[in-house]
């Protein structure tokens, strides 16, 4: 409380930062359901957790899994302040934007994904933007390591087999 508090009156007195706020963003939370129920943590946490976002420090966005809706059931007081968004599969549009855009090539002001290279990632991924994200990187070091400038769909198929051998 008191760190946050003074956070808080020094950014109120920054220029730029008088108006700011944190926005606290938390992958896995479903890990935190897992500790309690281990005796790692203790169940007060979230009564804890709860009080910190009442009192407006920050804004939280927690990210779990398909079990949410269990840890929420012993929790329905400190979670009735929170807000569900079930998250799901991209559109293909957006799913091809999230593929292409974090390595286009802004040089030549094109694609990096060459053939068929894009359909095949989405197939793979169904759109799903984890495996996405996940598919993409490993072509990204794949890109480095061969010093490649463009994958084609034989580079996707050989990294999609990597998923599966090892």
């Amino acid at each position: 409380n008191d760190y946050m508090k003074k956070f808080r009156k020094e950014c109120s007195s920054t220029f730029g930062w008088e108006n700011k706020n944190l926005v606290l963003l938390i992958d896995e939370f479903t890990y935190i359901y897992t500790a309690i129920q281990k005796g790692f943590l203790s169940d007060q946490f979230m009564k804890t957790w709860k009080s910190f976002v009442e009192k407006s420090f920050f804004t939280s966005i927690r990210i779990g899994q398909d079990i949410m809706p269990k840890f929420k059931m012993p929790y329905q007081n400190e979670f009735g302040i929170a807000e569900d968004k079930r998250l799901s599969y991209l559109s293909k549009e957006d799913a091809i934007k999230l593929i292409e855009e974090p390595i286009w090539d802004a040089k030549r002001k094109r694609s990096r994904y060459r053939g068929k290279a894009m359909d095949l990632i989405l197939d793979y991924t169904s759109s799903n933007p984890y495996y996405i994200q996940i598919l993409r990187a490993r072509l990204v070091e794949y890109m480095n390591n061969q010093k490649a400038i463009s994958v084609t769909e034989a580079d996707v198929y050989e990294i999609a087999q990597t998923f599966i051998i090892g």
